[in-house]
């Protein structure tokens, strides 16, 4: 089969710009800039190989990274639970002293208009 070839200076491309190589890649025979191309290609492969290792690992770093917020999350639940917990249960105890404290206080004034009543 036979392949079809275009040549470059036919392929337009509306985003893309035409790169200007210079006069000294321009003075190079065909067979030099084939070499040149080649390890060009290689260099930019191997750049992007890079890129993309350096994209993994920081896509790694942020599903650790979000299991670590939901951990936290989960903990400052707990923690809040926690302490709604200890605070009610303070609650009830100072209410309960409040309320022990009120009762002792009438009994005392029952007492003391007992007393202040059999003084008269």
């Amino acid at each position: 089969m036979a392949m079809n070839t275009i040549p470059v200076s036919d392929i337009k491309y509306t985003q893309a710009r035409d790169i200007n190589w210079g006069v000294d890649f321009d003075a190079l025979e065909d067979k030099q800039k084939i070499v040149y191309l080649k390890k060009f290609s290689a260099s930019m492969n191997q750049a992007a190989e890079l890129i993309q290792n350096e994209r993994n690992l920081l896509a790694a770093d942020n599903e650790v990274m979000k299991g670590m917020l939901a951990a936290a999350e989960t903990a400052n639940g707990n923690q809040k639970k926690m302490l709604i917990k200890v605070i009610t249960t303070n609650n009830l105890s100072a209410q309960e002293a409040g309320n022990e404290i009120a009762l002792l206080k009438r009994q005392l004034a029952k007492m003391t208009e007992v007393c202040h009543g059999d003084n008269d």
